[in-house]
């Protein structure tokens, strides 16, 4: 659709009866609704991503906190 036609359509829009502009923006609200639907986002499977990899974590990790030994 070109500028020209969607601005045509637009200034068109202001002679529109309440009813036709409800009549409009629920066909709108469907198109729309019917468009969100059918967009595909890809997901990608997250499972086994690290699975070749190296993982390193510190030797102290299950140590207690200096800072938190007043709350244990």
């Amino acid at each position: 659709m070109s500028d020209v036609f969607f601005d045509s359509l637009l200034e068109e829009l202001d002679n529109f009866s309440l009813n036709q502009c409800i009549t409009l923006l629920s066909r709108l609200t469907q198109v729309l609704e019917e468009k969100k639907n059918k967009v595909d986002y890809p997901r990608k499977n997250m499972y086994g991503v690290w699975k070749n990899d190296s993982f390193y974590m510190s030797p102290d990790f299950d140590e207690s906190l200096e800072d938190f030994s007043e709350y244990m």
